[in-house]
């Protein structure tokens, strides 16, 4: 998919909190002790979609590395990953980022996406 410079991308405004957080430098702003964001909303709330976009561009353009969590994540391969790659090509940036099987990783390897389940997580503990 190719996207012409003339295209743009419309979010919901319900989640344009989670694109300002990125950019916060004033340690006044509410937000700038924000280290930990839940995103939840029925079907169809477009979270997947502003999740998915908003993480693409913390790792890329200001080298946040996410936790990715849901209960499950026995098909990441079917749902997840393919929506990553969907953000990747939409915000012309495939030269930055490696896609693995449980993580997004940045070329630079300064930032990643992480996918973990809760089942595993609680494996592991």
């Amino acid at each position: 998919m190719e996207v012409s410079e003339k295209q743009s991308l419309k979010i919901s405004d319900k989640y344009e909190p989670l694109f300002e957080w990125f950019s916060v430098e004033d340690e006044s702003d509410p937000l700038y002790k924000v280290d930990t964001i839940i995103v939840i909303g029925g079907r169809n709330s477009q979270k997947s979609f502003a999740v998915g976009t908003g993480t693409c561009i913390a790792a890329k353009d200001f080298i946040l590395s996410v936790l990715y969590t849901r209960y499950s994540m026995r098909a990441t391969e079917d749902s997840i990953i393919p929506e990553f790659n969907e953000k990747i090509e939409i915000l012309n940036c495939e030269t930055s980022f490696n896609v693995l099987k449980d993580r997004v990783i940045t070329k630079d390897d300064k930032a990643k996406i992480v996918l973990k389940g809760k089942e595993s997580l609680l494996e592991s503990s």
